[in-house]
């Protein structure tokens, strides 16, 4: 070919191709024509040549440089390859590519090409989009740095398993500025060459925001959720589990229920037939929704009853593919609806029981049960109506029941109604006649209902008289407590007068026996003795009324003591009164200060004399009376024996306010001068000191009946004793260790005792006398009062002194008797107590008796 394009020669292929064409230029299509005219420069090129018969065909045009012609002009060497069908087929394949490529573009998917060195290859618009890449930016741009850091690693996994030629797949999220987060689901597919190995990878990506929006909601709500849910996957053989099968039945996710045979397994052994059976049919049948009762372990080992609740899931086939239920724990309900068939099944019986026993109520209450109509006519009435008030059930029925209460009650009825209509629920006591005479207190209460009045009344006449009787022992009480407040002080005031009378009584005695007196002084002596005598017998009636009075109990024979003293009553009442003894055959013994109770019956008879200034009869009653329980406390005394010995006069008599006052000290209705007021505070100190009661029964005008009950003694009396010689021995040397805290009286003692021959060891407090009886000089008696200063009274001195010399003879001098001091000293062994104030001569007999003994 020259180089101006004609062709110069043409081997016979060409001419039968392309024919004989004189340009090169002629055989070509415009859109050819123009580049290959540049010749060597722009080829080889695919271009479209005309062929002999008229046609075109894609050739492939090659150029180079031949030799030059013989004028030496530059010649090209043309020749041309058939590429028509090549270049067909690649035209198809381009426009597969890009029909692909329309389809990739059309994809909501984000779907990349990726190249094995982890270049995109391809990405089409959705993919762009949702990274945020431009189209044109695409190719050869690393894949991996494109992903959000956290989701990075998962991606470089997959993309490995892809060019290894696997699956590769992982989720994964994209978020835009100002953009919600975007969920993925990314798959990673290799594409193979013919020879098998990997050429790129095809990485589809879905966007599953929506989706795992919902089933994270769901998660959250199956989490929350109180119910255990089971989700049984039946193609897989899976079953799931929310996070509250832990929290309720106490087994993790992950233990063993996992499994159809891990979940039957915690099937009651009795209900896993069943069971089985009802999904067997339901996964058979058509339904949609189950419901289906069993008892399941808990991972503790209990049952619980469960209520399975759920619904199926099917494939488009109608093959059931998943069970979702909720197991929701009833066990309580259960039991509360067992209880309840239990008390239905029940209850029509209890409903009559409960009848009948109302009825029984209605008939057995000891309240007055009535039931009234609007206008207070009475419908119905139980049994106590009988009770209570004498009427019968008849005779009340369809009477008003003002009817049945006293005139002077109406008026309180009918407020009690007032109070009933306002649903005050305040009790009303009414005074009702009784049928047989008599009234009886009721206290109501009400209340409304319709046109009905129901009201019940409790019988409480007892109660008030209880409560009058109640009173009456309060104010009984508080006398007692008046006089015993009273005796506590005349107590102390006659303990301290008997210390003085001692002393005075004492020195007038040392004065007599010392001084050689004329004949006319010693009247004066004889005046002071008297005086003495006389304030130590008002002592004495202080000490008695106070039951503080030192007591000599022995066993006493009344009736003995009573025949005894006959001569005396008689002398000492006056021939005016007529006295008469009853005395019981058989009369107990009691354990009594025989003088003192001789003492107290000369008081009373003559106060009975006194009582019966014209005369009349006092009888003297001795008996045997045992007092139960409810008659001992009435007599403020413990069940049991008693002696009785009355005193009964007919003389004026007292009315009930003296009879109150009676044994107040110094209480008297005598004219002044004619009476201390001490006689029955004696008689009443003694009696309650020695463990009995004293009772008065008075009537103005007919007399007085004066009780005494003294406990009795089990054994017999003791004999009379012999009066004691008047010559008292003195003694020979022995020693007395004398304690007393009364200067006086003291220092007299201890003249007396010096003077009879005794050797005297004088102290005044404990701690003296103990200091003494831990030395080794011997004594033979300890002589001391109780009531000491220095902290130790004088029984703990005579038991601190025993423990010192356990053969120690003790005797007690003291004003009165201090019981919690003293305790049992009269019932032991060579322990005695002596009176103050006592005569010398007492003393001296009762030492030398105990030195003796």
């Amino acid at each position: 070919m020259s180089e101006d394009g004609r062709i110069l020669e043409a081997n016979a292929h060409w001419q039968l191709t392309v024919g004989e064409a004189v340009r090169l230029l002629d055989l070509l299509g415009p859109e050819d024509a123009g580049p290959v005219s540049f010749f060597v420069g722009s080829l080889p090129r695919d271009c479209l040549v005309k062929q002999a018969d008229g046609g075109w065909r894609w050739m492939s045009v090659h150029a180079a440089l031949h030799a030059p012609d013989e004028a030496g002009r530059p010649r090209r060497l043309v020749w041309l390859m058939d590429v028509h069908e090549r270049h067909l087929r690649e035209q198809a394949l381009q426009q597969r590519v890009r029909m692909q490529a329309d389809m990739l573009n059309a994809s909501v998917d984000c779907i990349k090409i990726i190249g094995t060195d982890g270049q995109l290859l391809h990405m089409n618009q959705a993919g762009c989009q949702a990274l945020g890449v431009p189209e044109d930016d695409v190719a050869g741009r690393p894949w991996l740095p494109l992903l959000p850091p956290e989701v990075g690693a998962r991606g470089e996994v997959a993309l490995q398993q892809a060019l290894r030629g696997q699956v590769g797949r992982f989720p994964g999220a994209s978020q835009l500025p100002g953009q919600p987060p975007e969920y993925w689901d990314n798959v990673l597919t290799p594409l193979l060459g013919t020879d098998g190995a990997v050429k790129a990878v095809l990485c589809v990506s879905r966007n599953t925001t929506a989706q795992t929006v919902v089933e994270e909601r769901l998660r959250l709500a199956v989490r929350a959720a109180n119910e255990v849910i089971r989700d049984w996957e039946l193609l897989q053989g899976r079953i799931t589990w929310n996070e509250a099968v832990e929290r309720c039945y106490g087994y993790p996710a992950s233990h063993g229920l996992g499994t159809v045979d891990g979940w039957l397994a915690r099937v009651h052994p009795e209900d896993r037939a069943r069971v089985w059976s009802f999904f067997e049919e339901l996964t058979a049948g058509d339904q949609d929704e189950y419901a289906l009762e069993y008892r399941f372990a808990k991972a503790d080992g209990h049952y619980i009853e469960v209520r399975d609740r759920g619904c199926v899931s099917r494939a488009p086939s109608g093959q059931v593919v998943r069970i979702v239920g909720s197991l929701l724990d009833q066990t309580e309900r259960k039991a509360i609806e067992r209880g309840f068939e239990a008390v239905n099944r029940s209850l029509s019986s209890r409903i009559a029981e409960r009848t009948d026993e109302l009825n029984r109520l209605w008939d057995l209450s000891p309240d007055l049960l009535v039931v009234l109509d609007s206008r207070a006519h009475i419908r119905r009435a139980n049994p106590s109506a009988h009770r209570i008030l004498g009427y019968s059930v008849g005779d009340v029925l369809g009477h008003h029941i003002a009817e049945f209460v006293l005139p002077d009650q109406v008026q309180r009825l009918y407020d009690a109604f007032a109070l009933i209509d306002k649903q005050v629920k305040t009790a009303v006591v009414l005074r009702h006649p009784h049928r047989e005479g008599g009234s009886r207190w009721v206290s109501w209460v009400g209340v409304t209902t319709g046109d009905e009045i129901f009201v019940a009344g409790r019988d409480v006449t007892a109660e008030r008289e209880a409560r009058a009787k109640l009173k009456q022992t309060e104010d009984e009480l508080r006398q007692a407590q008046k006089m015993e407040a009273i005796g506590q002080l005349t107590g102390g005031i006659a303990h301290d007068f008997n210390n003085l009378l001692s002393s005075i009584g004492g020195a007038l005695q040392i004065i007599r026996r010392r001084a050689q007196l004329d004949p006319q002084f010693t009247r004066y002596l004889d005046m002071g003795d008297a005086s003495v005598r006389r304030a130590a017998a008002l002592t004495q009636r202080l000490l008695a009324f106070s039951r503080r009075q030192t007591l000599d109990p022995r066993a006493v024979s009344i009736n003995r003591l009573v025949q005894g003293m006959a001569e005396l009553i008689g002398r000492s009442v006056g021939p005016a009164v007529r006295v008469s003894v009853q005395l019981e055959p058989a009369l107990w013994a009691t354990r009594v200060d025989g003088p003192q109770l001789e003492n107290a019956l000369l008081n009373l008879c003559i106060n009975a004399r006194d009582a019966m200034p014209d005369g009349g009869d006092l009888t003297l009653v001795t008996s045997n009376q045992s007092l139960p329980a409810e008659a001992a406390a009435a007599h403020k005394l413990p069940p049991g024996d008693y002696v009785g010995l009355d005193v009964i006069d007919t003389g004026t008599g007292m009315p009930p306010s003296v009879v109150q006052r009676v044994f107040e000290p110094f209480f008297t209705t005598k004219p002044l001068g004619k009476g201390t007021g001490l006689g029955l505070s004696m008689v009443y100190g003694f009696v309650r000191q020695s463990g009995g009661q004293i009772a008065v029964d008075s009537t103005p005008g007919r007399g007085t009946r004066m009780s005494l009950l003294l406990p009795r003694h089990l054994g017999e009396a003791d004999a009379d004793e012999p009066a004691a010689p008047q010559k008292v021995a003195g003694g020979a040397g022995e020693t007395i260790l004398l304690v007393d805290d009364d200067d006086a009286v003291r220092h007299l003692i201890t003249e007396l005792l010096t003077e009879a021959g005794y050797r005297v060891l004088p102290t005044r407090d404990g701690p003296g006398a103990l200091q003494l009886l831990q030395g080794q000089e011997p004594i033979g008696l300890l002589l001391t009062d109780v009531g000491l200063p220095g902290g130790m009274n004088g029984r703990q001195v005579a038991d601190t002194g025993r423990e010192l010399r356990p053969a120690l003879k003790v005797l007690f001098i003291t004003g009165y008797a201090e019981t919690t001091a003293l305790g049992n000293a009269l019932a032991e062994d060579r322990m005695e107590v002596l009176a103050k104030p006592f005569e010398f001569p007492v003393l001296l007999a009762k030492v030398r008796e105990m030195l003796d003994a």
